[in-house]
């Protein structure tokens, strides 16, 4: 058993929650009783440590992957290496294993994808930012009408994958460090969401 208020303010630091601005509400959502054995988790949370960004980097082999600020925000928009050059059938083949979601894959330059680029959610808006640190392709979970035709015009394959779909680690690795940091136990529960 851990105290609920201990949980919160931990995850509060570790996350630094007040200094990334969001448009839903974050942090602990149903309070339930002041001491907390089981802790249940579900989308959506992200951070450098326990984020998904961080998750999808190391579930996809990603090698030297390094986040950079976008749209305001620290370390929010990571890039790195493949560990072979892919075509964009074969690394879309690899997102599916890893996201266990499809993604649709959008401008195949038809050129071997080896700087890869990658954001979590709502990301569309950072593909020029990918394309500028030289992303062969770029990954994230939402698409807009536009995205198809900056992803042509900038010569970077676009991979959109769902933003909930996009949006499973994080929350995943949190959970699983506060039941280790708390002795706690932790279920993930995933509300499968095809958007």
């Amino acid at each position: 058993m851990a105290a609920l208020d201990d949980i919160v303010q931990h995850v509060n630091r570790t996350l630094v929650a007040a200094a990334i601005p969001d448009y839903c509400p974050n942090g602990l959502q149903v309070e339930g009783r002041s001491e907390v054995a089981t802790l249940i988790s579900g989308v959506t949370a992200c951070e450098a440590v326990f984020g998904n960004n961080a998750e999808i980097g190391r579930r996809l082999g990603i090698e030297g992957a390094q986040a950079v600020a976008a749209g305001g925000t620290e370390g929010l928009l990571w890039f790195g290496d493949l560990t072979a050059a892919l075509g964009a059938e074969a690394l879309a083949e690899r997102i599916d294993q890893v996201l266990a979601r499809r993604p649709l894959v959008v401008a195949d330059h038809g050129r071997p994808i080896r700087r890869f680029g990658w954001c979590s959610g709502g990301a569309q808006g950072f593909l020029a930012d990918a394309a500028r640190l030289g992303c062969d392709a770029y990954l994230s979970g939402e698409i807009s009408e536009k995205t198809m035709h900056e992803a042509r015009e900038l010569g970077v394959t676009y991979f959109h994958a769902g933003h909930h779909a996009s949006e499973r680690f994080g929350v995943q690795a949190l959970g699983e460090h506060l039941a280790d940091h708390f002795s706690l136990t932790h279920r993930f529960i995933d509300i499968d969401n095809p958007a």
